[in-house]
């Protein structure tokens, strides 16, 4: 029902979750009827693990009422027909719209586009996408999209003079199903990372090792689902594949039906093992430096679906018994929508096979020394890089393993780290000679006083492993201090399940952190951490020089 190609509103009003749900407010700042949509959007909310307290505001086009400091979530829901004013006017008015909600709540802001088809339309869109890039925590809800897929089934004239909506049913069923599967979660919750997908009756009809690749079926809604996981990896997760199958075998099914559009290469991670496929799970997510419930796992195999969950708390599941229902469940499955894509997300997968061969390189040479010359290591530094904004908020907030605070930063904390005098975000990219690593690291700091707080270090995992650590937090701080006469640098920590490794650098640095919670504080030595860079082997750069740290 959840991911039907045809919805029936009486079937969704049915559905009545068995599961505990998250509950979070979402404020409707209207100037034509939500109801419509809301009224069914509680079944597709209740599957991604969410249920909405909705309040609405009056009918106003001149979006002059406030959100209110109630709000987790504000949904701006326009008909721009309903402005008689030239497009360009239309869109410098939304703007200042925009800057002013966006001056009255610190919640995120989704607004929906125009969905119509007109070169004043498409226009209008284009710079409201170029207005939402600007504010930090704005987002476009592509409604545009919902219109062009149903069509002329898209509105219903009939019905604007009773329900004051020109809305078909079924656009505000799909309405619905955008924003509890895919756009209100976005905003909600970190991502998933990574799709681990079976084999044998997901992939394809057939058993691989009874049938043999020549006798396995791939039918146009099997492909219809390799174009979508293709899809995803192109968006930066993960494709990985987990199957119950020889690997002799599957080498013999890339080699013998190069027909197939998902090839080995696709995958980051393939596991073919007889092992569970809990087991089969954790050698992936170990391989990628992931915990699984940062994973989809899709499987044609209930019971393999439900073992997997009560291993691994947190995975989400799909079970793949239609090779069509799950190929459209991919394109709104809650976790996998991503609203704003960073040049991060489009590094990261490429990534991955460089990190392989730094770590086979690391095990060939036993001179620490050697190893980081060999690499070519090189970090760049930035301060307030306003354009590396939601780089910065998904930092904090998907960053588990080397996160010192788990602030979980909003995109409107970071812009007051941005933006205000005494505050400071200092950003991180590592590249060496093998891949572009990206923006991998964040320092988030304030001064007061003579003292610099660090509130939080984010490191991404993927830049673990080479000690590079001291350097990028310290160099971090240095830019963070500037001019400032900082004597002593005070870190926050919060424990919590996962950051261990943060944990243990920061006590390393400067002593236990009581109760594993609280801050520690270091004298500031400039001195010493020009020693530090001496003997580190990479090069340390910012927009305006180059220097060789070794």
């Amino acid at each position: 029902m959840i991911f039907g190609e045809r919805l029936r509103r009486a079937d969704l009003l049915a559905l009545k979750p068995s599961w505990p749900l998250r509950t979070f407010r979402l404020k409707v700042i209207r100037n034509q009827p939500f109801e419509f949509v809301g009224s069914v959007l509680q079944a597709f909310l209740a599957y991604a693990g969410w249920q909405a307290q909705t309040s609405y505001s009056d009918y106003d086009d001149s979006l002059s009422l406030p959100a209110g400091p109630d709000a987790d979530v504000v949904l701006v829901w326009l008909d721009f027909e309903r402005f008689q004013i030239p497009a360009d006017e239309l869109a410098g008015w939304i703007d200042g719209r925009l800057a002013s909600l966006r001056n009255s709540t610190a919640a995120p802001v989704l607004i929906s586009d125009w969905p119509a088809e007109s070169e004043v339309s498409t226009g209008f869109n284009t710079a409201l996408r170029r207005f939402a890039d600007r504010l930090p925590g704005i987002y476009v809800a592509d409604q545009a999209a919902i219109a062009r897929a149903l069509g002329d089934g898209y509105v219903d004239r009939r019905t604007a003079r009773v329900a004051g909506t020109s809305l078909s049913d079924a656009a505000c069923l799909e309405t619905a199903r955008q924003l509890g599967l895919g756009w209100l979660p976005a905003v909600l919750e970190p991502g998933i990372k990574a799709v681990a997908v079976d084999f044998d009756g997901t992939l394809y009809s057939g058993v691989l090792g009874e049938d043999g690749p020549g006798g396995l079926t791939v039918t146009p809604a099997h492909e219809q689902l390799h174009r979508q996981l293709l899809a995803l990896r192109d968006r930066g997760i993960f494709l990985t594949g987990v199957t119950r199958n020889e690997p002799t075998d599957l080498d013999r099914l890339f080699t013998e039906r190069p027909d197939l559009a998902l090839h080995r290469e696709h995958f980051s991670s393939l596991v073919a093992s007889w092992d569970a496929k809990a087991d089969s799970l954790l050698r992936v997510a170990q391989e990628l430096r992931l915990n699984p419930d940062a994973f989809l796992l899709i499987d044609d195999n209930a019971g393999e679906l439900a073992s997997a969950a009560a291993a691994w708390p947190g995975l989400r599941c799909l079970h793949a018994a239609d090779a069509a229902v799950t190929a459209r469940a991919l394109h709104c499955y809650p976790g996998l929508m991503r609203l704003t894509t960073t040049a991060a997300d489009q590094l990261r997968v490429n990534d991955l096979a460089a990190t392989a061969a730094r770590e086979k390189a690391q095990r060939q040479d036993a001179d620490p020394g050697a190893y980081l010359r060999s690499l070519q290591i090189e970090l760049t530094f930035a301060v307030d890089a306003r354009d590396h904004q939601e780089r910065l908020h998904e930092l904090s907030i998907k960053t588990n393993q080397f996160n010192t605070g788990l602030l979980r930063l909003s995109p409107m904390d970071v812009a007051r780290y941005i933006d205000e005098p005494d505050r400071h975000v200092v950003s991180i990219a590592l590249r060496d000679r093998l891949s572009d690593s990206g923006l991998i690291g964040a320092v988030f700091t304030r001064l007061e006083g003579q003292r610099l707080i660090v509130d939080e270090v984010d490191i991404s995992c993927r830049a673990l492993g080479r000690g590079l650590e001291p350097v990028m937090i310290m160099e971090a701080v240095r830019r963070g201090i500037a001019e400032n006469p900082v004597t002593a640098v005070t870190f926050a920590f919060q424990a919590g399940p996962r950051n261990a490794p943060a944990r243990a650098w920061l006590e390393e640095l400067a002593g236990p952190v009581p109760d594993g919670t609280g801050t520690v504080s270091v004298a500031w030595d400039a001195s010493a951490l020009q020693r530090l860079l001496a003997s580190t082997l990479v090069r340390v750069r910012d927009d305006r020089v180059v220097g060789r740290a070794a």
